[in-house]
């Protein structure tokens, strides 16, 4: 069954609502330790695509390009033309945010439509919600909403050509559900990978930082019944490694591939006394808490970033730090200055010794600790087709105002309203008390102060087949991470600014992002190719085929953990405030997608019934 999905009728959006810089600028930029002019390594010469997604919590956009696909020559190639991607999908909400919204919309218009349920937001959450619903009922009307024109993850509709048809789906809200979401297809530099003892995995074509928006695990009943119930075949995933560590100019003032194979330690650029220090991270670390208890020593590492445990703790040289920083930047969004010495112990981290790791720590995050267990995975792709087939999507449709017997959203020229028995929230959390300004103000609270740190990821399609580098990690580039498979390279930055707590990084990350041109970003990819591969014959002027560069301002929802989160893990959960149903409207806050899609239409339900 082929589901149904529609656009909104105009994408015009008001004048007033753009304010603010343009999506796509040229001149001068000096982002990231870096001071230049984009338009160079190949940048103005006339490619397949270039594609410029963007977005906010479902951080999927528009993949835009004049009919005909090239755009010219490459001398009069104009920028990136938008299908409403910066200015549509995101001045709705912000201008919602501002209070600008209700001051222009003018009064809104009944469609006379009337559903059983109303889902806002297209991730999988919010995928799975309807799709529960539907289970309980076939005849139930569902209808979801969204405010993107295309969604990304076109492939899991099988629309892989068609970028610009608008029947594309996406899935990157998903990158805020990771409670549910098996972190084994994002690389980290723990344990072997660092080590250089893991390199026959081959890379799949959907790893990377976004890998959990590919992979679900199944680990909930919930997660177990959908799969059962979709008759899905799980894998279980080996967790892919780095193979080479790539020590930039930014952070050491030269540029040097280092592959993680025997003494690798001796060829990287930093201080002899730096080199001595990592070297006993890796081969011998002392006990650094002797006589304590275990738990003891845990509830220590627990008070401490894995930042502070090396400076402080283990007293190394700072180029170490330097080199460490973005350890986890691949797979969590952030450095090592916001990710937990707890935390890094269970991910495989360098560093740690005397400590029991029969089992985890009750301090580790959830999903660090699941870790230890041994659970299956499904591709999200397979498991949204199998659902997707009788749902019904409206896209370009930003959702303006919500109550329990009615939903408006704006359709490119006015507010248009429909009824409905009940609604399902599965959209970014910090717009929802804009959406419900009725809720509980302590609810309220919780939902704004949800942490979801930016990320952007770059895809390039590479004239030839590159052989070589795998997957390396920057120690400072503006790119962090690259993956390079067959004739497809993968660069992804977390956006999180260093040296602040979560909170402040995350935000100071996504103003650095969304002020970011796209010029500017297109030249990095360009210039960190050049840097890596260049070695090895490739020319960024001549072997860039495509290019598509998705931004995801509020991207990956954070993991409550220590030392950040005092009341890890013994509770009260802001979660379970912010997920309190109001009425006949749930709320899906970042945890579990599917166990919060299931409890969240199941409560809706029940309430329905009884009223």
């Amino acid at each position: 069954m082929v589901p149904s999905i529609e656009r909104a009728g105009s994408r015009k959006m008001f004048p007033l609502w753009q304010r603010g810089r343009r999506a796509c600028r040229r001149g001068v930029s000096t982002i990231g330790g870096m001071t230049d002019r984009p338009g160079g390594l190949g940048a103005g010469r006339a490619i397949t695509r270039r594609h410029f997604l963007d977005g906010v919590a479902v951080a999927a956009g528009i993949a835009a390009l004049p009919p005909g696909g090239t755009s010219g020559t490459a001398a009069a190639r104009p920028p990136a033309i938008w299908h409403g991607d910066t200015p549509a999908a995101l001045s709705v909400p912000h201008a919602l945010r501002d209070g600008r919204f209700w001051q222009h919309a003018g009064p809104s218009r009944p469609t006379g439509e009337s559903y059983d349920l109303v889902v806002v937001g297209a991730g999988l959450a919010g995928i799975t919600a309807a799709h529960r619903r539907l289970a309980q009922d076939p005849a139930a009307r569902v209808l979801i909403l969204d405010n993107h024109e295309v969604l990304d993850h076109h492939e899991v509709l099988g629309h892989h050509e068609a970028m610009d048809n608008h029947k594309v789906l996406g899935h990157h809200e998903v990158l805020g559900h990771h409670e549910e979401l098996g972190h084994q297809g994002v690389p980290h530099d723990g344990g072997a990978g660092e080590r250089g003892l893991d390199n026959h995995h081959v890379l799949d074509d959907h790893d990377g930082l976004a890998a959990r928006a590919r992979w679900l695990s199944i680990h909930t009943p919930e997660a177990r019944d959908l799969v059962d119930r979709l008759g899905l075949r799980s894998v279980a995933r080996a967790e892919p490694t780095y193979d080479s560590v790539h020590c930039d100019r930014e952070t050491f003032g030269t540029d040097r591939l280092v592959r993680l194979i025997g003494s690798w330690i001796d060829h990287l650029p930093i201080a002899k006394q730096a080199r001595k220090d990592l070297a006993r991270l890796y081969d011998d670390p002392p006990d650094r808490f002797p006589g304590l208890p275990d738990e003891e020593k845990k509830v220590r590492l627990a008070g401490l970033t894995y930042a502070a445990y090396l400076k402080d703790v283990c007293r190394v040289h700072p180029d170490v730090l330097r080199f460490v920083q973005t350890m986890p930047s691949g797979e969590w969004a952030c450095g090592a200055d916001v990710l937990g010495a707890i935390d890094a112990w269970g991910l495989g981290y360098p560093g740690f010794a005397g400590l029991d790791d029969a089992k985890p720590s009750r301090w580790n995050m959830a999903s660090v600790a699941r870790r230890w267990e041994a659970t299956r995975q499904v591709r999200v792709a397979d498991l949204v087709r199998a659902m997707a087939g009788p749902l019904s999507f409206r896209l370009s449709s930003p959702v303006v105002s919500v109550s329990e017997d009615e939903v408006g959203y704006f359709d490119g020229h006015g507010v248009s309203t429909i009824r409905t028995r009940g609604v399902v929230l599965a959209c970014g959390e910090m717009m929802i008390p804009y959406l419900v300004p009725g809720l509980p103000e302590e609810q309220q609270e919780t939902l704004r102060q949800t942490i979801r740190f930016p990320v952007v990821q770059a895809t390039v399609r590479l004239r030839t087949r590159t052989a070589g580098v795998r997957r390396t990690r920057f120690t400072g580039a503006y790119w962090t991470v690259a993956e390079i498979s067959r004739n497809t390279a993968r660069l992804t930055r977390a956006c999180a600014v260093p040296g602040v707590p979560p909170r402040l990084a995350a935000s100071a990350g996504r103003r650095e992002l969304f002020g970011t041109p796209y010029d500017f970003l297109e030249h990095t990819v360009r210039d960190q190719l050049t840097r890596l591969l260049g070695p090895g014959g490739f020319d960024a002027g001549r072997d860039v085929e495509e290019l598509v560069i998705d931004r995801w301002g509020h991207g990956y929802a954070r993991e409550y953990g220590r030392p950040w989160d005092r009341f890890h893990p013994d509770g009260p959960s802001p979660a379970a405030t912010a997920c309190r149903r109001f009425g006949r409207i749930a709320i899906i806050a970042p945890g579990c997608p599917v166990a919060a899609a299931y409890r969240a239409v199941d409560e809706l339900t029940q309430a329905t019934a009884t009223a």
